[in-house]
């Protein structure tokens, strides 16, 4: 056995607790590196995958009031491939017991398979442009729901435009 070998064996031998503890941190870190990579990996496949179902837009713009031939404007500057308008409205939600909920209206041209940011339906199914008994249907974020124990098919009475409906 060559001398370096034995005088490496030799020092392990005398310094076991530091080698070990020394060896348990190096593992460590390549386990945590393996594991941050793969969730990285997992995450970027995900984001691209969601992005891609729901043609997911690249910017937002909010504004309070729009002259009515905006959209076209919009849709007219270069580099503008396509673009969606969406009015929204915050309202109170009407409820039994008191509690007081606020929500955000948005307002989806039909169909909606061919805008911008599309929703992705967990659970249910999306609406549409003329539902049985004229009722006005609403999507909710499934963590909405689950608070309020509002399932596919229940009734939510708001306050809009002075009057419950």
């Amino acid at each position: 056995m060559p001398v370096l070998i034995r005088k490496l064996l030799r020092t392990i031998r005398s310094t076991l607790g530091q080698f070990l503890a020394s060896a348990l941190v190096i593992a460590t870190g390549i386990i945590a590196f393996v594991a941050m990579t793969a969730v990285s990996d997992n995450l970027i496949r995900s984001r691209d995958s969601f992005y891609r179902e729901t043609d997911f837009a690249d910017h937002f713009f909010h504004v309070v009031r729009a002259p009515e031939g905006i959209f076209n404007r919009i849709e007219a500057v270069d580099g503008v491939l396509r673009a969606t308008v969406r009015v929204q409205k915050d309202v109170p939600v009407l409820s039994d017991d008191g509690i007081r909920t606020t929500l955000r209206l948005t307002g989806y041209p039909l169909p909606a398979d061919l805008e911008l940011s599309r929703i992705k339906v967990l659970e249910g199914r999306i609406f549409e442009k003329h539902p049985e008994g004229g009722a006005v249907e609403v999507v909710l974020y499934p963590q909405f729901a689950k608070a309020h124990g509002l399932v596919p098919g229940d009734t939510i009475s708001i306050a809009a435009e002075g009057r419950r409906k």
